[in-house]
C-alpha cells in the first residue's frame, strides 16, 4: 500500500486526499452506489418510485457520475465536469417537476455524503488508513457534496421560478377566457385550471378595479385572479364577496377604487364584469 496512505498520525498533515485513494475506490463505486440508492430511499421512501420508474436510469447516471468525477478529481483536481454539472441541475429540476420539496432534495446529498464516509470508514480499517487521512478525506468529500447540492437547487429553483412563470401566465389566460364570455367550453377551462393549479369555481364575483390600482397580492387570498395589465384591471373572486373577502379586498387595494359585479356562474362573469 503506497506510503501516502500509512503516513503515521503524528507526522501527516490534514491536506489533499492522497491520489492513491482512486487505486482502492474504483472497484468500490458500484457497490456504493448502489448503498446509497438503498439509504436514499429509507430515508425518502417516495425516491423508491424514482427509481423504478421511467426517469430511474437517469438519476442511477446521475449519482453514478458524481462519484465518478469525485474519484477522477483526486487523481486530477482541476479537471472540470460540465456533463457532472449539467445532470445535477437537471435532477434539481426533475425533482422540483414532481413537487419535491427543496429540503428533500438537499437531504438525499446528505445521505450520500453519510454513506459514503461510512463505506470510505470500512475501507480504512481494511487497509489501515491513518485517522488523520480519513479527516483530510472527510473534509473533502462534504465539500463535494456541498458544490452538488448547490448545483441541485440551482436546477430546482430554475425549474420552480419556471413553473411559477407558466402558472402565473395560464392563470392570467384563464381570467381573460372567463372575463371576456366567449363561451370557452368548461371543459377546457378546467383543463387550463388544471394546469395552473387552479380550481375552476362554479361561482364567482368579477371586481372592476380604478386605473393604476396595484392591489398586494400577499394580502388576498391565493386561488384570487388578476390581471393588472388590462387598461381597466379587474379581479376575479372565487364564490361570493362575503365578508372575509371583502376585509382581504380592502386590505390588498389600500385605499385604491373598485367596484364588485354580482356573483354569477363562469358563463355570466362577463355581465359581472359589466
Amino acid at each position: 500500500m503506497p506510503n501516502a496512505l500509512h503516513a503515521s498520525a503524528s507526522s501527516e498533515q490534514l491536506g489533499p486526499i492522497p491520489r492513491e485513494l482512486a487505486t482502492i475506490m474504483w472497484p468500490e463505486l458500484p457497490a456504493l452506489l448502489d448503498e446509497i440508492k438503498t439509504e436514499v430511499v429509507r430515508a425518502y421512501p417516495e425516491f423508491a418510485e424514482v427509481f423504478a420508474g421511467p426517469h430511474g436510469r437517469f438519476v442511477h447516471a446521475a449519482i453514478e457520475q458524481s462519484l465518478t468525477i469525485f474519484v477522477d478529481q483526486v487523481v486530477r483536481p482541476s479537471v472540470p465536469s460540465p456533463l457532472r454539472d449539467e445532470m445535477i441541475r437537471t435532477f434539481g429540476r426533475f425533482a422540483a417537476s414532481r413537487g419535491g420539496s427543496l429540503d428533500t432534495l438537499r437531504g438525499t446529498f446528505r445521505v450520500g455524503a453519510r454513506v459514503a464516509l461510512r463505506h470510505t470508514k470500512k475501507l480504512g480499517k481494511r487497509y489501515n488508513l491513518s485517522p488523520v487521512f480519513m479527516l483530510s478525506f472527510a473534509d473533502t468529500l462534504f465539500a463535494y457534496m456541498d458544490q452538488l447540492e448547490a448545483l441541485a437547487s440551482e436546477g430546482y429553483l430554475q425549474a420552480r421560478s419556471s413553473a411559477e412563470d407558466n402558472q402565473d401566465e395560464l392563470r392570467r389566460k384563464i381570467l381573460r377566457l372567463i372575463a371576456s364570455g366567449s363561451g370557452t367550453p368548461r371543459a377546457t377551462l378546467v383543463e387550463l385550471a388544471e394546469r395552473a393549479g387552479w380550481q375552476l369555481p362554479e361561482e364567482l364575483t368579477l371586481v372592476a378595479l380604478s386605473a393604476g390600482a396595484h392591489p398586494a397580492r400577499t394580502a388576498l387570498h391565493g386561488d384570487v385572479l388578476m390581471d393588472l395589465g388590462d387598461p381597466q384591471p379587474y379581479l376575479l373572486v372565487p364564490g361570493a364577496l362575503h365578508a372575509e373577502r371583502q376585509a382581504s379586498l380592502v386590505q390588498a387595494l389600500g385605499g385604491a377604487r373598485a367596484a364588485a359585479g354580482p356573483t354569477v356562474g363562469p358563463a355570466g362573469a362577463a355581465d359581472s364584469l359589466r
